[in-house]
């Protein structure tokens, strides 16, 4: 997810948390002050009713009868339900058909009142409405007032404060996604420049630098400190590459200066050997020349691999049957004694033809170096994540964990007296051409079991 992303639904989800919060708080208030002025608006009409029964009680000896010609005189409004009640709990009058249970007080007050004392019970859920009980004693006398309330005005303000709730809520939503993610590109622009130009710098353009804001904060100190470290990484790369092209050259110079001096030592020491010379004369010719030869392998090297960096590249779809038969041919000339398998999953490769014969020239080489009498080397190749993966594969002496990583170090050799024909260059050159190609060298080898050297090619068009 995006870090713009991330920002903009934290800003959303701290605002709606937020108004969750204070919207709830408010709903809660409001809902507490609507229900006290429903229990007081209940106790004083129960109040009222009790007042004006006790007023009309003038004996202690009443009937029943007599007490519901007293209820049906009082003025009752026609939501309020009312009940009379004796001393045992049964109903003596209800100005509805409803009639309460026998223990109905103690289960819903859970005591009898004493006299001028109004108790007023819980809220009740009946048929989805809301209602609240009153209970008072009337009079001296043994019977109760029961009134059953229903909570209108309490619903019908909780009912108009969420809806009201609702409505702000959808109107924020609605009004605060172009609001929070106004801000959160305000927030996050100025990362998205850094970021921008970070990359480009990234791709080589070293020249480009951050635009110091105006502002004094954060950005700005951060702005500056990528300015400083994008001039000192411009300096680095320019010393590096003035130290590259002076060893270049001096490298050149030297491989070519020393050519003609050797092509005339090679020359005499083959001269002397057709003279009739003792034979430890004899050998020391053939050790000049030996050496003299060798040093002149190296001289070319040298010249090879500073021309490869410098080489016109020519990329050209070369067919995988082509490259199997051409590194068949190259292992069948090899004068020793060895098995080999070249298996190449049929595909078209887009490289440099010249540079790849290099490549595998060299990689085969360094194989037969570590191969002993009767090894094998297998040269495998298959199509992976639209890449051409080619692996050698030997059974060869190996290389030791330590010697694995300078091994694509230029004239680093296993052999510390560099007396074998391996010069330290063969590695340097595949790694080179590898990384013409915008490839991979991975190299894998245990000591005494063999060596693994893959590199990777783009593909081309669909292999006929």
């Amino acid at each position: 997810m995006k870090y713009s992303n991330k920002v903009f639904l934290s800003l959303s989800f701290f605002f709606l948390i937020f108004y969750l919060i204070i919207g709830f708080w408010t709903l809660l208030i409001i809902s507490q002050q609507a229900l006290k002025q429903e229990l007081a608006r209940i106790q004083l009409e129960q109040q009222n009713s009790t007042l004006l029964l006790s007023t009309n009680m003038t004996s202690n000896s009443v009937t029943d009868k007599w007490m519901q010609n007293i209820v049906q005189q009082i003025s009752i409004k026609d939501e309020s339900k009312l009940f009379i009640l004796d001393k045992k709990g049964n109903t003596v009058y209800s100005n509805n058909r409803e009639l309460l249970h026998k223990n109905f007080i103690k289960r819903t007050f859970g005591k009898v009142p004493q006299d001028n004392i109004i108790l007023i019970s819980k809220i009740n859920n009946e048929d989805n409405k809301k209602y609240i009980y009153g209970l008072s004693k009337i009079g001296s006398i043994n019977y109760y007032l029961v009134t059953k309330e229903l909570l209108y005005n309490y619903e019908n303000i909780i009912r108009k404060a969420s809806f009201y709730f609702r409505v702000i809520l959808t109107s924020l939503i609605i009004l605060f996604i172009p609001i929070s993610w106004y801000l959160t590109r305000l927030l996050i622009r100025p990362v998205e420049m850094l970021t921008e130009v970070a990359e480009a710098i990234s791709r080589g353009k070293i020249e480009q630098r951050f635009e110091i804001p105006e502002t004094d904060d954060e950005v700005r100190n951060l702005t500056i400190s990528l300015n400083q470290m994008a001039d000192k990484l411009s300096n680095d790369i320019e010393t590096i590459t003035k130290e590259k092209e002076e060893q270049t050259f001096f490298a050149s110079s030297i491989s070519h200066e020393i050519r003609t001096p050797l092509t005339s030592i090679l020359g005499y020491a083959r001269l002397l050997q057709l003279e009739d010379l003792r034979d430890s004369t004899k050998e020391a010719v053939d050790y000049i020349i030996k050496e003299g030869l060798r040093l002149k392998k190296i001289s070319e090297d040298i010249i090879k691999l500073i021309q490869l960096d410098k080489q016109q590249l020519q990329f050209k779809n070369l067919d995988s049957n082509t490259l199997e038969t051409e590194i068949n041919k190259f292992l069948s000339g090899i004068p020793k004694n060895f098995q080999f398998q070249v298996e190449l999953d049929g595909a078209t490769l887009i490289v440099d033809h010249s540079l790849l014969k290099l490549l595998y020239i060299n990689i085969i080489s360094n194989a037969l170096e570590a191969l002993s009498e009767n090894g094998e080397i297998l040269v495998k190749g298959k199509i992976s994540q639209n890449r051409y993966y080619i692996s050698f594969i030997d059974n060869g002496k190996g290389i030791s964990e330590k010697n694995l990583e300078k091994i694509k170090t230029a004239f680093f050799t296993a052999s510390a007296s560099r007396s074998s024909n391996h010069l330290g260059l063969g590695l340097t050159f595949v790694q080179t051409i590898v990384s013409l190609h915008d490839g991979n060298l991975i190299i894998t080898s245990k000591e005494n079991i063999g060596t693994e050297v893959t590199v990777d090619f783009s593909l081309g068009g669909t292999n006929e």
